[in-house]
Parts: structure tokens; sequence; C-alpha cells
């Protein structure tokens, strides 16, 4: 039922955004990964992560898509990303409401940085993720993102992320 609703959400994406694709001056700023990850101090916490972030361009929204599952677990979310800035070849930062998943988390807002060490992503790609209770906290987080405090970091354990940089 979970993958369900989640590829439900994947479509809607899609279809209300059209393709995600190269604009006239190349492909866009964005960031993609499909990764396990586990909580700094707790390696029981494993989580997967699997997003999408496209930068706003040519007078185009921000689009994307991020959804994280526990591994052995039922809590899940999955946010529409609505703001995306990448800052250098090697972070990307994002983040959007929350429009499916565990209650708690549904109608907040999630922001995630994102630092590509490498291939393989093994052992050096790193996430950080929060979440913004609020409108007005998460636009702090969207105009600002590079000033902004994201707490919680992850470590990459099986997987890859990749950023995709265009000066």
């Amino acid at each position: 039922m979970r993958r369900m609703i989640v590829w439900g959400l994947i479509s809607i994406v899609i279809f209300n955004t059209g393709p995600l694709s190269a604009g006239a001056h190349g492909p866009s700023n964005k960031a993609t990964g499909n990764v396990k990850r586990v909580k700094i101090g707790e390696p029981d916490v494993e989580w997967t992560l699997r997003f999408n972030a496209h930068e706003a361009e040519d007078n185009q929204a921000a689009t994307g898509l991020a959804v994280a599952e526990e591994v052995n677990g039922n809590d899940f979310w999955g946010a529409v990303v609505s703001c995306a800035k990448v800052a250098n070849e090697y972070e990307v930062y994002f983040g959007g409401q929350v429009v499916v998943g565990n209650v708690d988390y549904v109608g907040q807002y999630v922001v995630l940085k994102i630092f590509d060490g490498g291939q393989p992503g093994i052992g050096v790609d790193t996430v950080f993720s929060d979440i913004r209770e609020s409108l007005n906290e998460f636009e702090d987080f969207c105009r600002h993102p590079e000033l902004s405090s994201i707490n919680t970091e992850w470590d990459v354990i099986d997987g890859n992320l990749q950023v995709y940089y265009n000066e």
C-alpha cells in the first residue's frame, strides 16, 4: 500500500510539472539520489531516501520529489519539492511540504542539505535533514538555505547521490 501511495505521488508531480528536462541553456542545476542512510550516533536507524530536486530556472518554479522510508519499520514521508538551490558542484539545499506519510509529518516542511563527496557515495556522501513546522520557517530556509541550521546528520551506507551544477 505504501508503495502505491509513493508512486501515485510521483505520478502527480510529473503530470503537474511536465517532463523534467534541460532548459534553453543546457541541463538545469539539480540533485538526484537513491541512498540508504543511517543517523549519526544511531547506527540501527536506517532509512532509504529517494529524491530529485531541480532548481528554479527560466521563470519556472523549483520541482521535484523526496521520499524517505524507515528500512525496518513503518515510518515514511513523501514531500513535493518547492524550493531548491544548488550551491556548487558538491552541495544542494532543497525542501518541500510533506503531503503523504506519517501523520506527525504531513503538513509540515522537510528541508535537506545534500553533500556529494564523490563516487561511490558510501562513506563520503552525507545527508542533513530537519523539519520546519511553519510556512514562515520554511520560507526563511528557502530564502537563505546556506545560513539555515539543519540538525540531523545521516551517513550514506548504500547507493549514491549526484549533484549537477552549471555555472
